[in-house]
């Protein structure tokens, strides 16, 4: 789920408080491992509410989420690094998420409170002064696509739809490869709550296609 140091490892792109004076801020891309990654300079700086925490964990943003890796995550994961993968699961707990539609392990973030609430909750992988912990390539789908809405306030109309045409290939690249993953994951052959059953059929399943590189650096203008 992007920030002046390490904090470029982290998710999502959040809304900031954009001052005359202030250097220039970026909107891009980056790849790992064939993985893409959209990108914003300025996440460390974040000033939107959903950004807050109640215990005033620095730099959270809105990396508050259960960090939720579908099977399109795994098989990229099984491709790419599985061992850090098997790590992840014995090191955190988690919880299956099947159904005839869905299929996905969730890490549930860490809540500092009664409330299970945003204002609460950290997410497990989340590294205080540093940002996420995983490299761009084992991040989850949507903390690697997501674009905070407010952003676009400051952003040109051309370089808005740059911004849209590389996440809409994206969730196109995604939702194939699910499609190709699905007719060959026989979940009725398998124990799906086992998640060591799924990972030895993905195993056995060809690495996916690669997604096309959109290369984007997008200067973000402050607003007078």
């Amino acid at each position: 789920m992007l920030f002046l140091f390490d904090f470029y490892k982290s998710p999502f792109l959040i809304l900031v408080k954009m001052k005359r004076g202030d250097k220039m801020k970026r909107v891009y891309t980056e790849y790992d491992k064939g993985i893409p990654i959209l990108k914003f300079t300025e996440c460390s700086n974040c000033s939107m509410p959903y950004g807050e925490h109640s215990n005033n964990i620095i730099n959270r943003g809105c990396c508050w989420y259960d960090a939720e890796f579908d099977i399109y995550d795994l098989k990229n994961l099984v491709d790419i690094d599985i061992d850090l993968l098997n790590n992840l699961l014995k090191k955190y707990t988690y919880k299956i998420k099947n159904s005839d539609l869905y299929y996905a392990i969730e890490f549930p973030a860490i809540c500092y409170g009664k409330d299970n609430v945003k204002h609460n909750k950290v997410c497990i992988f989340f590294e205080k002064y540093k940002g996420c912990k995983l490299p761009i390539y084992a991040k989850p789908f949507i903390c690697r696509t997501a674009l905070c809405p407010q952003v676009r306030l400051y952003l040109l109309p051309e370089d808005y739809r740059q911004i849209r045409n590389f996440i809409n290939k994206a969730y196109r690249h995604r939702l194939m490869a699910i499609e190709e993953i699905k007719q060959k994951l026989n979940f009725s052959s398998i124990k799906p709550d086992n998640i060591y059953e799924v990972i030895n059929v993905l195993k056995s399943i060809s690495p996916l296609k690669p997604i096309d590189e959109i290369r984007i650096n997008i200067l973000v203008k402050n607003k007078n």
